[in-house]
């Protein structure tokens, strides 16, 4: 099976690539590969992002109501570029590179690209200081991403906010589980920095 089946089998993603060009896929080098797999998987962020942002102000009893909804799409898309590469490249930032490129191309904005690139980055930083993947609890995840959002300030409905965000995350999480091997198998993942780091959550640094 070539990668880009593999992939698009696991995460459930439609098969949008003609077959001549999933067999051309399988020749390319490392770099090309990751390059189109990650215009793959953008996409999938894209409808993962949409699904959940228009289910949800669509919904009469949203705790997200009034919440404009473009900041609200970018702001969960940014949460499914980061989860993703989090879980499927292991938080090594392999797929931001082409998340970005495309998210660029596709959603212009009155800045320059690289102060968009900036504030996403900075954006994972407070993604990977609250994400608790040692106890498995990503309250401060949600309430970060809800921050983002609503500003700091906290009301009633804010616990509910961070319920349904976590709940994204946690599908986002949960399609990408099985990816996990096949990025082994597809051979896009360092392995030696994959054990540094395995070895050093397990020394609790």
């Amino acid at each position: 099976m070539d990668i880009v089946t593999m992939i698009k089998n696991l995460m459930g993603i439609r098969q949008v690539l003609p077959h001549e060009q999933v067999q051309r896929l399988k020749k390319l080098p490392k770099e090309q590969a990751l390059k189109e797999l990650g215009t793959v998987l953008y996409e999938e962020c894209v409808r993962q992002a949409s699904t959940f942002v228009n289910g949800e102000l669509r919904r009469g009893d949203t705790p997200f109501k009034g919440m404009s909804a473009a900041a609200f799409f970018h702001e969960i898309l940014a949460v499914s570029f980061w989860v993703m590469d989090q879980e499927a490249a292991g938080g090594k930032k392999l797929l931001v590179k082409e998340f970005h490129d495309n998210y660029f191309r596709s959603f212009s904005m009155p800045v320059t690209l690289d102060e968009r690139h900036n504030e996403l980055m900075k954006k994972y930083e407070k993604y990977d200081d609250a994400w608790n993947e040692v106890t498995g609890h990503f309250d401060e995840f949600g309430l970060q991403v809800v921050h983002n959002l609503y500003g700091k300030g906290e009301d009633i409905k804010t616990r509910e906010r961070t319920f349904w965000v976590i709940r994204f995350a946690d599908d986002i999480v949960k399609a990408c589980k099985p990816l996990k091997k096949s990025w082994k198998i597809i051979g896009l993942a360092p392995e030696k920095k994959a054990k540094v780091a395995q070895q050093d959550r397990i020394a609790g640094y």
